[in-house]
């Protein structure tokens, strides 16, 4: 359960650069509320995390979002 305002995507993306996994994988959740176009390519990047658990928000969300995963990154 979220409370007040959207993070921003700016935010969304700072946070997929911390050293805590457990906030990584929320990124990934957060930019998967966002448009496709907009965060494809930053899911597709998370996908190359060392987390299982952040690999898995990031393939989570690509599937939400319809996006298709390249191979090489599964």
């Amino acid at each position: 359960m979220q409370f007040g305002p959207e993070p921003s995507l700016e935010l969304a993306r700072a946070l997929t650069k911390t050293k805590h996994a457990e906030v990584r994988s929320n990124a990934a959740l957060l930019l998967a509320r966002r448009p496709a176009a907009d965060v494809s390519k930053d899911l597709v990047a998370l996908l190359g995390d060392d987390s299982p658990l952040v690999q898995r928000r990031a393939l989570e969300g690509m599937i939400r979002l319809q996006v298709a995963a390249p191979l090489d990154k599964l």
